[in-house]
């Protein structure tokens, strides 16, 4: 929740009267200044790390949640030739295993009416030349997203997916060039605020 779709999420969640818990791994100032400037509760947490993510999830378990955004996602471009399981490795951790682990823990203190929001991409739905793990992961998570519909429906817990594009976010700074004019209808990328 420190930076890009989090950021934004996380700050309109907080000015609607929610109180707000985020992650982040890295990025401690900005957690600090979203934390100051709206208060929001951040928790230091590396999500490749299933350890961490599980602790995580038990520590947050005991607060009566009226919903989840599992927003928190790995982009790294790839090389075919030189592909590294280690980033496929981590790349699923991060935005398939956490979302599953979070929704799993976190689910079983939710009430009627609470709402999982997974943040999928576009790139779950075609093919991937240099992002293999992240579209692979992406598409999973949409999969993943049914499966918790399926399962916590009749719990009266609503679980559902969004799909944005390329978003003006760090992540996107890698874009190769041309692409986002080239794929978008808009000529640009999607903003984090609005659309």
């Amino acid at each position: 929740a420190s930076q890009g779709i989090g950021r934004a999420t996380a700050i309109l969640l907080s000015k609607a009267g929610y109180t707000v818990h985020g992650t982040y791994r890295s990025h401690g100032a900005e957690a600090e200044k979203l934390s100051k400037g709206h208060g929001i509760i951040f928790h230091q947490v590396d999500l490749a790390d299933r350890g961490q993510t599980i602790k995580f999830a038990n520590e947050l378990s005991k607060l009566n949640l009226d919903g989840l955004v599992n927003n928190a996602g790995m982009f790294e471009m790839e090389d075919w030739e030189n592909l590294s399981y280690e980033t496929w490795d981590r790349t699923l951790q991060v935005n398939l295993a956490a979302p599953l682990i979070l929704s799993h823990i976190l689910s079983k203190n939710m009430p009627r009416g609470a709402s999982i929001v997974n943040i999928a991409s576009t790139d779950g739905f075609k093919a991937a030349f240099n992002t293999i793990a992240y579209g692979a992961s992406k598409a999973a998570l949409i999969h993943l997203t049914k499966s918790l519909s399926a399962n916590l429906g009749p719990k009266g817990i609503r679980v559902n997916a969004v799909a944005p594009g390329w978003i003006d976010t760090s992540m996107s700074d890698n874009a190769p060039a041309g692409i986002v004019e080239d794929v978008t209808p808009l000529g640009r990328k999607g903003r984090p605020e609005r659309w």
